[in-house]
């Protein structure tokens, strides 16, 4: 059986941290979308893969791992496999929220929430598309890419700041 080589092991944790960006994208579009439309079956179709994606970033980590021990790799070869060992944390932690989101769908058991929580779908739809060239610019390795898309998050905190105070004044007039 023929040995694989060093680049072709680090291409191949780089697709797997690809894969659980998939996985994550998916999953927060998934449970905003549940809570959008009421649909209490999708919210618990998000809970099941909540399972897949923390077995993907555990199994991420061991590979990681083993080409550290195994391979002993140096500066930027080992840069990378820390930062995806970084990536993957974060990744399954979007997937928590993920998770969140659809419990508190089902928590609802049914209830229509406000209309105003359907403009979390827009702030997530915002979310993950930065996600996405968040990742592109990961699996590019292009720095100058990843230093642009840092302002574009301030896009996502004006979005949460507007629908906060919406919902407090709501709050306040009730």
């Amino acid at each position: 059986m023929m040995r694989k080589t060093f680049k072709q092991e680090m291409m191949e944790m780089k697709d797997e941290v690809l894969m659980l960006s998939s996985m994550v994208e998916n999953a927060a579009m998934q449970s905003v979308l549940a809570l959008k439309e009421n649909d209490l079956e999708r919210s618990r179709s998000v809970l099941k893969d909540d399972l897949i994606i923390n077995r993907k970033r555990y199994e991420i980590e061991t590979a990681i791992m083993v080409l550290i021990a195994t391979q002993q790799p140096i500066a930027r070869d080992l840069r990378m496999l820390a930062a995806s060992l970084d990536v993957g944390t974060e990744l399954e932690r979007i997937g928590d929220y993920a998770k969140g989101i659809a419990t508190i769908n089902l928590r609802s058991g049914g209830v229509s929430l406000p209309a105003l929580l359907s403009e979390i779908y827009i702030m997530a739809e915002k979310s993950v598309d930065l996600l996405h060239q968040s990742m592109t610019a990961y699996a590019d390795e292009d720095i100058q890419a990843a230093k642009r898309l840092v302002a574009e998050d301030d896009v996502i905190d004006t979005c949460y700041n507007n629908l906060y105070s919406k919902v407090v004044q709501i709050l306040i007039d009730d």
